[in-house]
């Protein structure tokens, strides 16, 4: 699990497209963080914990195969 220093005025969203990809990510930043669950906006330089995204791939077979 990586740590992140905030930016003053990032919010829960920005760091989960940043980390990874889509803000729809978001659940997994709250369920790890959750002291901070009733902040928005963030003040500078406060740790929020970022754990690892498992990959996942799906492979959709032609439809010939």
């Amino acid at each position: 699990m990586q740590t992140k220093r905030t930016i003053q005025g990032e919010a829960w969203d920005i760091i989960a497209k940043s980390k990874y990809g889509s803000e729809y990510e978001m659940h997994t930043l709250l369920a790890e963080n959750p002291a901070c669950l009733d902040t928005l906006l963030f003040s500078g330089n406060i740790p929020v914990n970022v754990p690892e995204k498992e990959k996942t791939t799906v492979k959709i077979p032609a439809t010939w195969e």
